[in-house]
């Protein structure tokens, strides 16, 4: 303890110095003879527990000196020591603030310790409540901004219910001002017949129990609307509420089970099949009735069941991989189809749209629309068939014709060339012997008839190998479809005028007959467009063979086509080329360029692809 004395008089100051050191000689006591001296310690920063104050003081007394540290910030705890036994004196220094006095009578000097340590304790404990107390106001008026700044509304009750505080979300809710709320008892908050309850709800809350429930309150116009409230008790043994209006909560509850109920009237009532999946169990978690019409399955069958126990192999393989997939990250189509398989073993197709929901970045849940598609895919299958018997017979009626040119050309070629070759011979045997003729005059006239005819018979001769050589060109069988190619583009660049480059594969090839006729069909109606519509200057033509096809490309720097004619029906050339790649299983692109010409580009899978991918389709099927 650090004790500053202030005595006036030397034997009394040391007295009570020694006083006060010999009770304990850890107390510290810093002794002078003036106010003046006292208040510059102080005031200098010096800290002391304790002051002893002599009444009378050279210069200004006590209570002058004690009003001066009074003024301080924390100033210490003051005993005025007094040799006069004025009770006025006493009353003026209490007054100033001193916490006591001392007489300087007989036996004062054992009394100093008692009542320094009596004084600092008491002081401590002044201090110490003080501090409570402004720890308690602030801890108040952190806990009203609290209250008011809450959007929920908050009550104070005490055990009958009586209300003791509010806050304003309170009064806004209930539409009371403070004054009119805090004279209601929490009761009045109740609909009328449910306010026997409330007096529960406080015993329970007494008991220790905190309550979270939902009740209905009661505003001041009379409206009644729905709350969640909290209550529990306070440290002060008060009991404090929570409530919060939950009516747009209960509002959007309401629309959700009523959305729900319209979604499940839906999923019902909808002509196709709907189902939930849970992907973490592979378990079906919700089926409507038409599922259970096309499967053939109960409601709770199918409940039990994985969707794969619904699918045939091929099918389950294509889940599974599309399943993959998606865990991938890969691009999947929202749309699929799979063969079924119901509970009596009857296959169907069906066409299966699917949802995915995900939690954390995996597919966790999946909502599927199916539709029965088993009619449509037996009428694409019919139509399909139809399509291929269609071009089987388109195929072979283009393989009759070409067997019929073939034997048209020859016998042109062969009998027609023949009779005009021995008519020509004939023509020759004749002009002989017209050169035997004695005059002149009807020998030159014969001669002259007799080459006309012979010129006449040659350019027959030439028109017949030419219709033979247009009806099925001789060199397309001999010598195969690049002999042929490049035959018929130096006739056709000798024809036109228009300049054609050809650039053969590298290595021989070796095409079936079919197929070099239709390549050099579709070709020759490439060159009639060309000739037609394109008004190009130059020709180029590639053709190209690999493992899997061969490739055939026209392209000419003319007008370019028209993108709607590309596709036009009345584009009847294009329409026959195309109908004479799908009889091989190959394709036709056309593209143009305004300005820049046409490119038309056939592609034909190899033999051996065809009968792979043929292998396939009925797999799939």
């Amino acid at each position: 303890m650090r004790i500053l004395l202030v005595e006036d008089n030397s034997d009394h100051r040391e007295l009570m110095r020694l006083a006060l050191t010999g009770h304990d000689s850890t107390w510290e006591v810093e002794a002078v003879a003036s106010g003046e001296e006292a208040l510059r310690f102080l005031l200098g920063g010096e800290v002391f527990d304790l002051v002893f104050l002599d009444y009378s003081l050279p210069e200004r007394d006590g209570l002058e000196v004690l009003e001066e540290i009074r003024r301080g910030e924390a100033p210490p705890p003051v005993v005025v020591v007094t040799g006069r036994g004025d009770e006025q004196v006493a009353v003026k220094a209490l007054k100033g603030g001193a916490y006591d006095y001392v007489m300087k009578q007989n036996g004062y000097l054992e009394r100093l310790p008692v009542v320094a340590r009596r004084a600092v304790e008491a002081h401590q404990l002044s201090v110490e409540r003080k501090r409570a107390e402004e720890a308690l106001k602030e801890s108040e008026s952190k806990y009203r901004n609290l209250i008011d700044q809450a959007w929920d509304a908050i009550f104070v009750i005490d055990s009958t219910g009586k209300m003791l505080l509010v806050n304003e979300q309170a009064c806004q809710t209930l539409g009371y001002t403070q004054e009119e709320l805090i004279r209601l008892n929490v009761a009045d908050t109740y609909p009328v017949e449910e306010r026997a309850i409330a007096a529960q709800r406080i015993t329970m809350v007494q008991r220790g129990d905190h309550l979270r429930y939902e009740r209905s309150m009661m505003r001041k116009d009379g409206t009644i609307f729905p709350v969640e409230v909290a209550i529990g008790m306070l440290p002060n043994g008060m009991i404090q509420g929570i409530v919060r209006n939950i009516t747009s909560r209960k509002r959007a509850e309401e629309a959700l089970l009523e959305s729900e109920a319209r979604y499940r009237q839906l999923v019902e009532y909808a002509p196709t099949a709907i189902y939930e999946v849970d992907l973490t169990t592979g378990r079906l978690i919700s089926v409507n009735e038409v599922l259970c019409e096309y499967s053939g399955y109960t409601r709770d069958e199918l409940l039990a069941l994985n969707p794969l126990d619904l699918m045939t192999e091929e099918s389950q393989k294509l889940v599974l991989q599309r399943m993959a997939g998606y865990a991938a990250g890969e691009p999947v189509p929202p749309t699929v189809e799979y063969k079924a398989r119901s509970k009596s073993g009857r296959e169907f197709w069906i066409s299966v749209n699917a949802k995915y929901f995900y939690q954390a970045g995996l597919a966790v849940r999946a909502t599927v629309v199916a539709y029965d598609i088993t009619e449509r895919k037996q009428t694409e299958e019919e139509v399909q068939a139809s399509r291929e018997q269609m071009r089987a017979l388109a195929g072979r009626l283009q393989a009759v014709r070409e067997e019929e040119r073939t034997n048209i050309a020859r016998e042109i070629h062969d009998e027609l060339g023949g009779a005009l070759t021995g008519l020509k011979i004939d023509f020759s045997l004749l002009t002989r012997a017209a050169l035997k003729i004695e005059n002149k005059t009807v020998r030159t006239s014969l001669l002259a008839g007799m080459d006309s005819m012979i010129e006449s018979v040659d350019a027959t001769i030439h028109t017949v190998r030419r219709i033979a050589m247009e009806l099925r060109p001789g060199v397309l069988d001999d010598l195969g479809l690049v002999a042929a190619l490049e035959w018929q583009l130096k006739d056709f660049e000798k024809r036109t005028g228009i300049r054609c480059e050809f650039f053969p594969p590298v290595e021989d090839i070796s095409l079936d007959t079919d197929l070099s006729t239709a390549l050099f069909r579709i070709f020759q109606e490439a060159l009639t467009n060309v000739v037609h519509h394109s008004g190009a200057a130059e020709v180029c033509v590639r053709l190209r063979t690999d493992a899997d096809s061969s490739t055939l490309e026209v392209e000419d720097n003319g007008k370019g086509i028209k993108e709607k004619n590309i596709l036009s029906s009345k584009s009847l050339g294009l329409l026959g080329m195309r109908e004479r790649a799908q009889m091989f299983g190959g394709r036709i692109t056309v593209t143009g360029t305004p300005g820049r010409g046409t490119k038309v580009t056939v592609e034909i899978p190899s033999v051996e692809k065809r009968k792979m991918d043929r292998d396939q389709e009925g797999a799939d099927g």
